[in-house]
């Protein structure tokens, strides 16, 4: 099994305009140094600049993946969650939002991935009853119950 969800960022940001502006500095040196061996520099400049500002402006970041080891889902900001780690899934919709919600056999090891906001976000969670992750798999193009059913088989079940 894997699925692979990437997160498309387009738009200007802070990054994007420093290679614009290091993309108009370049031009205006190549423009300056026009006929002599300096040129090729500004060029080699803009070249450089421009590639940055596409990849600034039109970059894919990896958001959630699932696989035979485990899941990762960039948002939660702990790193992959190993199925052996997890005791039980169960899938929940809530206002249209479709979540897995994992409850974990030792969760430490990931509340100590967990900084600042993040880590009281999740411990005021815990406080409330909750007792581990969910992922949100509305993004992802597949049936959701076969996906639960995938998942079963390869988590550790609770005894019983």
């Amino acid at each position: 099994m894997q699925i692979t969800v990437t997160q498309k960022q387009s738009g200007f940001g802070v990054g994007s305009l420093l290679f614009l502006g290091l993309l108009a500095l370049s031009v205006a040196y190549g423009y300056s140094a026009w006929g002599t061996d300096a040129f090729w520099f500004g060029v080699l400049a803009c070249v450089i600049s421009f590639s940055g500002l596409g990849h600034s402006v039109w970059k894919h970041d990896l958001l959630l993946s699932i696989d035979d080891v485990g899941i990762y889902d960039k948002r939660l900001g702990i790193g992959k969650i190993n199925w052996v780690d997890v005791e039980d899934v169960q899938l929940q919709v809530t206002e249209g939002q479709q979540y897995l919600c994992f409850k974990m056999s030792n969760v430490a090891p990931y509340l100590a991935r967990l900084k600042g906001a993040d880590r009281e976000r999740v411990l005021f969670h815990r406080s409330l009853g909750f007792q581990g992750f969910n992922v949100d798999v509305s993004p992802v193009d597949v049936n959701l119950l076969e996906l639960k059913k995938k998942i079963d088989d390869r988590v550790r079940r609770p005894s019983t």
